[in-house]
């Protein structure tokens, strides 16, 4: 007599691939790519540009550059519809909807981080939380003279300031 089957069944390789298969299927049915890109501005890194990296200047002529193409499009559209399918004035417009994405893109992300940068009761008219509620309607203390104090200066700090004003001392030596 046989011994009791402890339920494991045992698959051929071609088995073991074709269930691989049908496994693979499935996830590449049900997964979706996200093509979507947002930045979160807090925890943006600046960091020093490139010896080479374009500076602020540049992005005027890049404006100009959109703008000459938005006239040189103007003008074709009025001049003769048939040049529309030559394959660089699709270039063309190719490239004058990705600047402006970009642009439109930038603008938000500018927009995103100024607005992170602000506190909270410039950003929300009332608070949102009930910490937020605590402070959010006060006012600073240093109006009372009762609690300012300003940085007091004895005698011989003044007279030490007035001192290294007026003489050399503290200062490099100039060459001569």
């Amino acid at each position: 007599m046989a011994g009791p089957t402890s339920g494991k069944q045992e698959f051929s390789e071609v088995a073991i691939n074709s269930i691989w298969r049908e496994q693979i299927k499935r996830e590449r049915k049900s997964a979706t790519m996200n093509k979507e890109f947002h930045a979160n501005p807090t925890s943006v890194t600046v960091v020093t540009g490139k010896p080479n990296q374009r500076k602020k200047r540049f992005l005027d002529k890049d404006k100009a550059q959109l703008d000459s193409i938005q006239k040189n499009h103007s003008k074709l559209l009025e001049d003769d519809k048939e040049l529309l399918d030559n394959p660089e004035i699709q270039e063309m417009l190719a490239e004058e909807k990705e600047l402006e994405a970009s642009r439109k893109r930038n603008q938000e992300f500018c927009s995103t981080l100024k607005n992170s940068l602000k506190k909270p009761t410039e950003r929300y008219n009332k608070p949102l939380t009930t910490n937020h509620e605590i402070g959010w309607y006060s006012q600073p203390l240093y109006k009372s003279k009762r609690w300012y104090r300003p940085k007091n200066r004895c005698d011989e700090t003044l007279y030490a300031d007035i001192l290294i004003k007026t003489t050399n001392i503290g200062k490099k030596p100039e060459a001569g």
